[in-house]
């Protein structure tokens, strides 16, 4: 299918060829730099062609002639008239101008054929004429509707953009005010739960992130990206003081709608977290595994560790065993599958 822009330059082609002219353009009504009117040559084919991008002032040419007519006009030897076609190396003996407007009837510029030998142009050569005038009025009506649509789009893209750097703002703000008060606190056990807020924290911002960077409509998040983001913040986090554990993860690719992959990601997380400070006391050596498996049935993840397990005397409303509860039916429904048949340990 021919672009609108390319249906200009063959109206213009097929108007040298059915007028046998030597030239044919496109004058587009505008403004210059001083803000006077002037005729853009926008578009040209023949021996002319090499003049696109030139102008002739509205209110002394032949084509302001024809808009000022209001319809279609014969002009001979125009350069008798307007001089400044005396620097135009090749000479214009005869030129038919038609007008374009809008569907308001406004003038969009003009159309022509010139000869620039002593050929004539007919009756039929001004109805070739008028009927591609009325094309290229239906092209550019179609040039204008798609660019008006693309700053509408480029509006509506900044708008997005705008919003997702205020949200990225505000998270990267709390966490910062979360990271402060860890840091001021005194009591260890309350550090603790700060540092695990601005974790739970950093799982909103990195499924924000995902969200943001795909760069199409799509809301699916690759949950595999979010275990294996999160499996490094933890990583880095216990880095200081669970160097003896080593956290591994084996995810395959499988695109979640957010709704999902958010409470997933955060469960995994209650689940890595709690077999960080539970499996393995008195410096114990260990690995924890997670596994991201696609299935017949969807999505099934675990999360083993090789540690002493789940200690008899956690209390009932632990805040991380409370989260885990907490998470909607599809989640925990994929926590609560059966362990992973593949042995996770060497």
């Amino acid at each position: 299918m021919i672009s609108p822009d390319a249906a200009v330059q063959r109206f213009l082609e097929l108007a040298v060829e059915l007028c046998d002219a030597g030239s044919a353009g496109w004058s587009r009504l505008g403004h210059n730099d001083t803000g006077e009117e002037v005729f853009w040559w926008d578009a040209l084919a023949g021996e002319f062609s090499t003049f696109v991008g030139g102008t002739t002032p509205r209110n002394f040419s032949p084509c302001g002639l024809c808009l000022d007519a209001g319809k279609t006009v014969l002009v001979s030897r125009p350069a008798r008239v307007f001089t400044y076609f005396d620097d135009v190396d090749v000479p214009i003996a005869e030129a038919l101008i038609v007008p374009v407007h809008d569907a308001s009837g406004a003038a969009l510029g003009t159309i022509w054929v010139v000869h620039h030998t002593d050929a004539k142009f007919d009756s039929n050569d001004a109805r070739v004429m008028e009927e591609l005038a009325v094309q290229l009025e239906l092209a550019l009506k179609i040039m204008s509707d798609d660019k008006t649509h693309k700053w509408e789009m480029a509006g509506k893209l900044t708008l997005i953009q705008d919003t997702d750097h205020r949200v990225k703002n505000t998270i990267q703000s709390v966490a910062a005010l979360l990271n402060f008060q860890a840091r001021s606190c005194k009591v260890p056990e309350a550090r603790a739960a700060i540092e695990e807020a601005s974790a739970r924290l950093g799982i909103f911002a990195t499924v924000h992130e995902l969200l943001h960077a795909k760069g199409d409509d799509s809301r699916a998040v690759d949950i595999a990206d979010i275990i294996e983001k999160l499996g490094e913040a933890l990583r880095a986090v216990r880095s200081d003081f669970d160097k003896h554990i080593s956290l591994r993860i084996e995810a395959d690719r499988i695109l979640l709608e957010p709704g999902i992959a958010l409470p997933v990601a955060l469960l995994v997380n209650e689940a890595i977290t709690n077999a960080y400070k539970h499996a393995y006391p008195n410096g114990q050596k260990g690995e924890i595994f997670v596994r991201v498996a696609r299935t017949a049935n969807g999505v099934r993840i675990g999360v083993q560790d090789d540690g002493v397990g789940m200690p008899m005397g956690v209390p009932e409303g632990a805040l991380g065993l409370s989260l885990m509860r907490s998470l909607p039916p599809s989640s925990t429904a994929i926590s609560q599958s059966p362990p992973i048949q593949e042995p996770p340990f060497n």
